[in-house]
């Protein structure tokens, strides 16, 4: 990846979070605490959706207070892309990321939600937990969200700018699925 993608994934990522923030304000959460996780959960995002032909959409689930994950949902074409590694790479680059930036969280979950075709066979998940180690405890951050009631990050477009319609196909999946 050049510097100028790099340039754009950064900038596309730092506006992604500025959309979010009146979300979390509404649910009366610290963006100090979570916003650098955000931030390189978006820059992640934007890393794999440079790879990936179609739209991506991500949000931010608490099942209670001990347990929270993150679902990424892709709808991809199987003749064109292998689903396996990139949500084997998109987990690994997230974690390893965090990592970098000290920001490793206690107790969540990352799940990547590849889907491709119609039919329910055609649906797998990855995940991955990440365990007990840095400062950032990602589930008392959102504990304020309420139970079951994800925060919807939305949807993630080329960094490219593509300005097309949504995907359909993806959005009947994440809604419906």
């Amino acid at each position: 990846m050049d510097n100028q993608t790099k340039r754009l994934i950064d900038e596309r990522a730092r506006e992604k979070l500025d959309e979010v923030r009146p979300k979390m304000e509404e649910y009366d959460m610290s963006i100090t605490d979570l916003g650098p996780f955000l931030l390189e959960l978006f820059r992640t995002v934007y890393g794999l959706r440079v790879n990936c032909s179609y739209d991506i959409h991500a949000c931010l689930i608490v099942y209670g207070r001990e347990n929270a994950k993150t679902e990424i949902w892709v709808y991809y074409d199987p003749e064109k892309s292998d689903g396996d590694s990139l949500a084997e790479d998109f987990i690994q680059d997230f974690v390893n990321g965090l990592d970098a930036r000290g920001l490793r969280p206690l107790q969540f979950q990352v799940l990547c939600k590849m889907r491709y075709g119609t039919g329910g066979d055609d649906f797998d998940s990855y995940s991955e937990p990440i365990g007990k180690a840095g400062g950032l405890d990602v589930v008392a951050s959102l504990g304020t969200i309420p139970k079951d009631h994800p925060l919807n990050c939305g949807w993630f477009r080329s960094v490219e700018g593509n300005d097309g319609p949504m995907d359909e196909d993806l959005e009947d999946l994440y809604y419906y699925d």
